[in-house]
Parts: C-alpha cells; sequence; structure tokens
C-alpha cells in the first residue's frame, strides 16, 4: 500500500483518461436526445454520432501503441488530451449535426487512444508486477467517477 501512495500523482493522472473514456460514452447516451431535439437530428442521424464514437473510440484504441512510438508516451498522452478538449468543446458548442459528429469522432478517437496510453504509463514505472496490477487496478475507481460525472 505504501508503494501505492507513492504513485498517486500517477494513478490520479492516468485515472483521467478513465474518465474521459466513460465520460464521453456516457455524456453521449444521455444527451443525445437533447441534441437530436435541439438541432433537429433524424433517427439516422443520431444512429451514426453513436456508431462514430465507438468506431472512433476503437480506432484510437489500436492506434495507441503507434501514436506513443512515433512522439513519446509522455508527449502523447499530453496531445491526446488536448485532442480530446477540442473535441468535447466541438461538441458542447455543436450548432449543427456535422460539428457534433466531428467533435464526437475526435473526443472519441483521442479518449480511445489515451487509455491504453495512460494505463501504459502507470505500469511503466512500477518496480515489479505485483505494484503495476494494482496501479492500473485503481484507475477503475476513476472510470466509475467517469461515469457517475
Amino acid at each position: 500500500m505504501k508503494e501505492k501512495q507513492a504513485y498517486r500523482s500517477l494513478i490520479v493522472s492516468a485515472g483521467l483518461g478513465s474518465i474521459l473514456g466513460s465520460g464521453i460514452i456516457v455524456g453521449l447516451a444521455s444527451t443525445i436526445t437533447v441534441w437530436q431535439k435541439g438541432l433537429s437530428l433524424t433517427d439516422g442521424q443520431v444512429g451514426l454520432i453513436s456508431g462514430s464514437l465507438t468506431f472512433a473510440i476503437a480506432l484510437g484504441s489500436l492506434l495507441a501503441g503507434k501514436i506513443s512510438q512515433k512522439i513519446g508516451l509522455v508527449r502523447s498522452f499530453d496531445i491526446l488530451n488536448a485532442g480530446f478538449l477540442i473535441g468535447s468543446l466541438l461538441c458542447m458548442t455543436a450548432g449543427n449535426y456535422w460539428m457534433l459528429l466531428i467533435g464526437t469522432i475526435l473526443a472519441g478517437f483521442f479518449s480511445g487512444a489515451d487509455l491504453p496510453i495512460s494505463l501504459t504509463m502507470i505500469s511503466h514505472d512500477a518496480p515489479d508486477d505485483k505494484v503495476s496490477a494494482e496501479l492500473v487496478s485503481a484507475t477503475q475507481i476513476y472510470w466509475t467517477i467517469g461515469i457517475l460525472m
């Protein structure tokens, strides 16, 4: 437990990736009907936005390793979080279907890529497999926080 305390700031940083991941999924699911009404979206457009989020998260997760190899683990973590912010801002300020779709895709992609990178970051500096597993499992709390937020 004492070793886990030494990594508290790393747990929080990696946990933010979990909050972003769960937050975008639950956030879209709980607000899509409001957007549908406010932006006069068709059922097909709503389905496309929802499906695009799923595929964007999957694509981001699949490309996370290549991204971190290309620009570095810590740098990619920072850039991905900034990209998620841009996608989220597009969603929050969306005035039409296309802006909402692009924001959803960006937020989903960056969130999907961020999660494996943040988990890699947290386990990378751990002194052994036991501590690594404890650190990674601690981020599950943040996933739940993202859902509740």
